[in-house]
């Protein structure tokens, strides 16, 4: 069975973490999506190397978030919240 949440659009766009590393990634990738929606394949094949240089930073995210969250509920405790909450719904 699949279950479909319906999300609200946001009047602005909420940062969880106010990093200017995750804000440029978040940029480019509304960027890429901008011209490659619908292509699923595009869209990820363009982003993903901008997503590997975001991960190669050692200071992008802050220490807290860079631990285990072992009382998540999502993977065994390698889950971690989302880092934002979008204005608009890709």
């Amino acid at each position: 069975m699949t279950h479909t949440t319906i999300l609200e659009s946001l009047a602005t766009d909420e940062w969880f973490i106010d990093s200017p590393d995750l804000r440029e990634f978040v940029a480019i990738a509304k960027q890429i999506l901008s011209y490659t929606e619908g292509d699923r394949q595009a869209t990820l094949n363009t982003l993903e190397p901008h997503f590997a240089r975001l991960l190669k930073k050692q200071d992008w995210l802050p220490e807290q978030f860079a631990q285990p969250n072992h009382h998540s509920g999502l993977g065994g405790g390698i889950g971690q919240l989302t880092f934002t909450n979008f204005q608009h719904n890709f």
